[in-house]
Order: C-alpha cells, then structure tokens, then sequence
C-alpha cells in the first residue's frame, strides 16, 4: 500500500528558510516580523500548509540578504513547494512521478508524449 505524507512535512522552501533561519539564531517570530507576516503565517509556509504568498521569496532574500547564488537557491526551493503543493494529498511514489514528469515536460519530445497519452488512454479504457 502507498503510503500519504503527513501534512506537516516541510516544505523544500520551508527546509531552506528554517535553516537560514537557524543558522542566524533567529525565532520565527523574528523573522515573520521581518518580513512582515505573522509567525502562524510563515510557520503555515514552512510546512505546506499555506502557499507561498506573492513577493515572499524577494522579502526573505532581502531579510536574509542573500547573494544572487543564495536568491537562486531560494527561488527554486519556492517553486519546488509549489509544485509539490500543488499534488497534495497523493502518495510519495505517485507525485516523485508527476514532479519528474513536470520538471522534464518541455525535453519530452513527440514520440515520448504520444507513449505517455499512449499509456494514460491505454489505462483509460482498461
């Protein structure tokens, strides 16, 4: 049987933001002061909970005040929870497939996509 994440895993973004954090020796509620949300806010971002409100990621490398390597870094880790939230609540080996499947989509060329739509209306009709 596949096994569901609990919903309180942390997110890539909220990994990243909670060791820059720590690393800092800073409380959440510091840095949720800092960049001017709620400390049940961020700690709802960290976790998957809540989405990553627009203008965050440009608020937390300023915060932080990360080089471009580092707003880099926070940047895909945004966009990792995003995706990963977007296909909650489906278990791990399923959505580690549709992350893969989404993250190489643009590289799939004709003959990939029609043996994907190939197997999804196989499976369809079975």
């Amino acid at each position: 049987m596949n096994k569901i994440e609990p919903r309180e895993k942390l997110t890539p973004f909220g990994k990243l933001v909670r060791k820059l954090r720590i690393d800092r020796s800073l409380l959440l509620k510091e840095m949720a002061n800092g960049v001017g949300m709620s400390s049940a806010w961020l700690s709802g971002v960290e976790t998957g909970r809540k989405p990553i409100p627009a203008g965050l990621v440009e608020k937390v490398a300023n915060f932080f005040d990360l080089d471009k390597s580092g707003r880099a870094e926070l940047a895909e880790a945004a966009e990792n929870s995003r995706r990963d939230q977007s296909i909650k609540n489906v278990a791990v080996d399923r959505r580690d497939v549709a992350a893969a499947l989404a993250r190489r989509f643009n590289e799939l060329d004709e003959g990939d996509l029609a043996k994907i739509r190939e197997l999804l209306t196989k499976k369809r009709k079975g």
